[in-house]
């Protein structure tokens, strides 16, 4: 499902042409004929916009599609390249709602740090897809191969290997979020250029930021550890002082002692990672609880973002 349109070309229409003019929309062909849109430097664009060019006699024919899951952002984009190619070109473009017709956005609005923390959100969820359908299958086989009580085994066995290698990718999706997460505050933030002329960036980095590989945010967060809830602590601090990361573990249902437990499996990932030490005695149940930990702890820091900015609530 999602949004198709498509833009036809007169007769005799440059392929060249076409082509240098879809780079200078920052379009980028993926394969021969198949482009792609996304800014990596707005996370208020989601899935992007996918181009296609066919070679129709004796027209060219540009297909659009955007996901259900289309942003604002998307949306706009999606009619700006509807009306700069056909515009440049000539022609006409047909979208579902007509000829010449131009996309409504129907779905919530969200600009600037709402929409890119929002975005951040929904691919930490994505990611968090992978480590559930892994605990599922462990636990539709748990009864047929369960774990022993003796070490020397269960570092063998596939359940146990399975499970130790999957906390340092679950480490790494909670950091990717709260740097994600991080990059965007840092972007719309009134503190930018207070908190950027004490960033650590070389030489190299700003080579990376003159070229357009990077940001002057993604630079910045690179050298702030989202391994460590500390360094979390520090950083968000240092763009709002109503966020308390550290304050909002501990505060937020004591009684399932986030901080702790998120310090232990960060802990837990450094040894696998570092020292090559596994536990051999991690129980399916504890994974369980590990993944859940992670969701609620990256869920809580979103419910905090969506409160003290005042967002709109929705999530799914």
């Amino acid at each position: 499902m999602g949004y198709d349109s498509s833009i036809i070309l007169p007769e005799k229409t440059s392929l060249k042409e076409v082509k240098q003019f879809l780079e200078i929309l920052k379009y980028q062909e993926i394969v021969k004929n198949f482009y792609f849109y996304n800014n990596n430097n707005s996370e208020e664009h989601f899935t992007g916009i996918e181009l296609e060019i066919c070679q129709t006699r004796p027209n060219i024919e540009l297909h659009l599609r955007t996901t259900v899951w289309t942003t604002i952002a998307d949306t706009e984009y999606t009619n700006l390249t509807l009306k700069e190619v056909s515009k440049r070109f000539g022609g006409y473009f047909r979208t579902e709602f007509g000829k010449n017709k131009s996309y409504k956005f129907e779905g919530i609005v969200r600009r600037r740090a709402e929409a890119g923390c929002y975005t951040v959100y929904k691919k930490f969820q994505n990611n968090m897809v992978q480590p559930n359908v892994f605990y599922d299958h462990l636990a539709s086989i748990e009864k047929d191969r369960p774990l022993t009580d003796m070490w020397i085994i269960n570092n063998f066995h596939p359940t146990s290997i399975g499970m130790n290698i999957t906390v340092p990718f679950l480490i790494s999706v909670f950091e990717e979020y709260f740097r994600s997460t991080y990059i965007v505050l840092l972007k719309w933030s009134d503190k930018k250029k207070e908190i950027l002329k004490c960033s650590k960036i070389n030489s190299e980095d700003l080579a990376d930021l003159a070229d357009g590989v990077n940001s002057i945010e993604k630079l910045a967060s690179r050298y702030i550890s989202f391994q460590n809830l500390n360094s979390i602590n520090v950083a968000f601090d240092k763009i709002s002082k109503d966020i308390k990361f550290i304050n909002l573990l501990k505060s937020t249902n004591p009684e399932k002692d986030y901080f702790n437990r998120v310090d232990r499996l960060i802990q837990f990932r450094h040894r696998i990672i570092h020292c090559n030490i596994t536990d051999p005695f991690y129980k399916v149940s504890d994974f369980k609880k590990d993944i859940e930990l992670v969701s609620e702890v990256c869920e809580i820091f979103y419910d905090r973002l969506i409160e003290i900015y005042d967002w709109n609530p929705e999530k799914y």
